[in-house]
């Protein structure tokens, strides 16, 4: 929640001394907002309260307690607290960034802030109330084998993202310019930006074109803020931000193709879904199918195992849409071109409506825009197949999903954007992006059962065959327990993780500084593709988990009591993808976090 002096996403370092998880009312010393939700915990300086939009972080300073469970010290009667030099802020939960006690410029290779993690989300992980027990020390289990050798790096090498932006000249604080491809700016932009304004305690009003309209944000004792949005190209808005005419963009990841030297915060995920009629006895496609569908190659469901029948292509009308995205990027991989008949629909919800009703249709369309017809799963070569659900796409498992960025210039924003884009990262707006279909990056969870697609296929890859003993394991290990979407993955051969398993490490770092993990032990599970043999693939493994739970336990400090973190690993059962395709390689080469009982 923002006010005249909170604001999501600065950093404030949290030392629990009480831990009530009882109602409390709070208000904010400079204006009439009230907050109410079960204190958490208060050390003097900040307050943690859970809401119902979130887990909040507020400064004392700016908030007294006024009914509930109040610390006779943050009483509306007790002496106020010293003023701090630079203004109070609060975080919200995974938005903390490194940079808050210096106002000064931050350096390019800052590190880069965890996406906020939302508390109300029901998939979250269950807390378990147990008594405290002893911590359990990292260390490896599973098979004994040899030391793995090294292998090649093929890290990521995508642009960090700012720890915290501190403008290096005079901004003009007050107007925003807000570009972005004419989808998220038709929807996601003006929804973003009211609901800040809302819980910034301002007015708006709008004016213009849904495509280009200004909204003129005022009241909390603050001047008017004008936030311009402008629908615009991939290349205009890269001209546009060079040219600094645009503070702040709003794009999928493809946009950075066009701007190598700006910076960027990952705010959500979109992904795209192949649907038909619910009569199609086709289930699964691959990428090459898919391909030959879209250039027209494939037309005819006969060429697929299906009735003979024409395949009638269907697509939306606004070729900025995630779904062109993933089309075009099938084609320019499979070196096609899009075939000349595609039937072009003004809006996704129409056509997968279209594509429900008529045999022999097949549509792309948004992960939130499936409606009634049949979205089918994505096979590799092996016939290993994942389904555009929610939980495989928070994963990384599911291959057809795009990022959404929120995009800035490296030389800084002014203050007014800093607020806005910490606003987008942070909690409070995952429930924005969830309401216009894209999906949140907090964590899920999928017991066995709901994993049962992904256990039935662990022996159609070659390679698991032979690890007949090691499979018996890996099921008996994990049959009671709950994997999170959080996906640690690295490069072939290596033991480090990719920036967005970097950023997933921080987010369960956050949860288990945030108690989400009492009475539990945490599985960081390792895998690998079948690039070697079975013993140097598990010794692998093993060294990569182990070092996934070190640098872990760094971030944490000190794991709670009640907490156990063990690292294991199975080498190359278990595939996700086929180790034949090197994409599907590379995806193999992963550190899942799965959750049980402490025993």
């Amino acid at each position: 929640m923002m006010m005249n002096k909170i604001f999501l996403g600065a950093a404030l370092t949290l030392l629990p001394i009480t831990a009530l998880a009882e109602p409390v009312t709070l208000r904010a010393t400079d204006s009439r907002l009230e907050i109410n939700g079960d204190l958490r915990s208060f050390d003097g300086e900040t307050w943690v309260v859970k809401t119902p939009l979130g887990e909040m972080r507020l400064p004392a300073a700016a908030m007294v307690c006024i009914a509930g469970a109040c610390p006779p010290e943050a009483t509306a009667d007790a002496a106020p607290a010293t003023p701090a030099t630079a203004p109070a802020q609060a975080v919200a939960p995974g938005t903390e960034t490194a940079a808050t006690a210096a106002p000064t410029t931050v350096p390019p290779a800052a590190t880069p802030p965890a996406e906020a993690v939302a508390s109300t989300a029901p998939d979250t992980v269950p807390e378990t109330a147990t008594a405290p027990t002893a911590p359990v020390v990292a260390t490896t289990t599973g098979p004994a084998s040899p030391s793995a050798p090294a292998g090649a790096s093929t890290a990521e090498t995508t642009s960090p993202i700012a720890a915290s932006i501190t403008p290096e000249r005079d901004f003009d604080e007050s107007r925003i310019r807000l570009a972005g491809q004419s989808e998220l700016i038709r929807n996601l932009a003006p929804l973003m930006v009211e609901t800040w304004g809302f819980l910034d305690q301002r007015d708006f009003s709008q004016r213009g074109s849904s495509d280009s309209r200004v909204l003129l944000l005022s009241g909390g004792g603050r001047d008017p803020l004008d936030i311009e949005l402008m629908a615009s190209s991939q290349a205009d808005i890269a001209e546009l931000m060079g040219q600094g005419f645009v503070d702040l963009a709003l794009a999928g990841e493809e946009a950075l193709l066009d701007m190598p030297g700006a910076e960027y915060s990952v705010i959500g995920l979109d992904a795209a879904a192949f649907i038909t009629t619910r009569d199609n006895q086709i289930n699964a496609l691959n990428m090459s199918d898919l391909a030959g569908i879209l250039s027209g190659r494939i037309s005819n469901w006969s060429a697929l195992g299906g009735p003979d029948m024409p395949i009638r292509l269907m697509l939306p009308g606004d070729e900025s849409s995630t779904a062109w995205v993933i089309a075009n990027g099938l084609l320019r991989d499979a070196g096609l071109q899009m075939a000349a008949n595609v039937q072009r629909v003004e809006s996704e919800s129409l056509l997968a409506d279209a594509v429900a009703r008529e045999r022999g249709a097949i549509g792309l369309v948004g992960f939130a825009e499936v409606r009634n017809a049949k979205p089918l799963a994505i096979a590799d070569s092996c016939g290993l197949r994942t389904a555009p659900e929610e939980f495989a796409i928070k994963a990384g498992d599911y291959p057809l999903v795009r990022r959404i960025l929120a995009i800035y210039p490296a030389g800084g924003v002014s203050n007014s954007t800093d607020r806005l884009l910490n606003f987008m990262t942070g909690t409070m707006a995952e429930r924005t992006l969830v309401n216009v279909g894209l999906v949140a990056l907090s964590p899920a969870t999928a017991n066995v059962a709901e994993q049962g697609l992904r256990f039935a296929q662990v022996t159609l890859d070659p390679s698991t065959r032979g690890a007949e003993d090691q499979l018996i394991n890996f099921t008996q290990t994990l049959i009671d327990a709950r994997r999170l979407s959080l996906t640690l993955r690295a490069g072939a051969g290596e033991t480090g993780l990719d920036s967005r398993g970097e950023d997933d490490l921080r987010r369960l770092a956050d949860l288990i500084r945030a108690n989400r993990f009492g009475g539990q032990e945490i599985l960081l599970v390792g895998f690998t593709d079948s690039a070697r043999s079975s013993a140097n693939s598990v010794a692998l493994s093993n060294e990569r988990s182990q070092t996934v739970a070190n640098a872990l336990l760094d971030q944490i400090g000190n794991l709670p009591a009640n907490v156990a973190v063990t690292p294991i690993g199975y080498g190359h059962v278990a595939p996700l993808a086929c180790n034949a395709d090197p994409r599907g390689a590379l995806a193999n080469n992963r550190v899942e976090v799965w959750a049980r009982a402490l025993r």
